[in-house]
């Protein structure tokens, strides 16, 4: 017997089933791909860092722009990411300490240090969520302030 044209494009219950555990094995093979690449971002912070980040992070503390202490802060945070690259809550108050610095020719130079770090890390491994992530709230960040 013939099946007519419309028939043909009607799923039924096993095609149906058997496209939707082929799309779930394609999701879980692309996703090990990735996270082979990637590195294993963790859930939080310890709690060793979680204090430090929160002694720096401009919204807890009593530290204004113009003060001394944003450099130090600063200077802390910087250190705090090179040692913890994938610490999306350090990489976040460097991000913040960085880019509310007043606007000063002698300071601008860790805009574009923050800028190429985060370009690089793009760079060497686009299909980390984390470096995604980062360069997408600095490059924001770049485009509200022009």
């Amino acid at each position: 017997m013939v099946q007519s044209i419309p028939s043909l494009f009607v799923p039924t219950l096993k095609s149906a089933v058997l496209r939707l555990v082929t799309a779930g094995a394609v999701w879980l093979l692309s996703f090990a791909a990735i996270a082979d690449e990637a590195p294993t971002l963790p859930c939080g912070s310890s709690p060793d860092i979680a204090d430090i980040v929160f002694d720096i992070d401009p919204r807890t503390t009593d530290c204004d722009r113009g003060d001394p202490c944003w450099l130090e802060n600063l200077d802390r945070a910087r250190l705090l990411a090179e040692r913890y690259p994938y610490d999306i809550a350090v990489q976040r108050v460097y991000q913040m300490l960085v880019r509310y610095l007043p606007r000063d020719e002698a300071l601008d130079g860790h805009r574009e240090q923050l800028s190429e770090v985060y370009a690089h890390r793009l760079e060497a491994n686009p299909e980390d969520p984390a470096a995604i992530y980062l360069s997408a709230r600095l490059e924001l960040d770049r485009q509200q302030s022009l």
